[in-house]
């Protein structure tokens, strides 16, 4: 399996679904230092709502996605960080990234301003 170097949120699989060449490019990055990424499905499921269904299908098929689901177990984690972001699928996202040690990439990054200075989120 190849390690998961970025997770998407749900602003950077809507800016992808719109043509984003700053997220085709950073997942071509990733795809070529043969690594993965992965969005969860609450960020899918959101972003589906806001962009063409059909293209956020797409990022799925794309070579470096790899489906994750994170384990119910971890909904203490999850219900604290929902607290403090206030978005289920921004929550999903971080504690992801946080799981992979790896960066949230994000079209909408002043979501995550209660994190400080210095939180694991890449704008684009």
């Amino acid at each position: 399996m190849k390690p998961v170097h970025l997770v998407l949120d749900t602003a950077a699989v809507v800016a992808y679904a719109r043509g984003s060449e700053h997220v085709g490019e950073t997942l071509t990055q990733v795809s070529e230092n043969e690594a993965a990424f992965t969005a969860s499905l609450s960020v899918l499921a959101s972003a589906a709502t806001q962009a063409d269904p059909v293209l956020v299908e797409l990022l799925t098929k794309h070579p470096a996605f790899l489906p994750v689901a994170m384990e119910w177990t971890r909904w203490p984690a999850l219900a604290a960080t929902l607290g403090l972001l206030g978005r289920l699928d921004a929550a999903e996202a971080l504690l992801s990234a946080l799981d992979f040690d790896c960066h949230v990439l994000s079209g909408k990054p002043e979501l995550y301003a209660a994190l400080g200075d210095d939180p694991p989120i890449i704008g684009v």
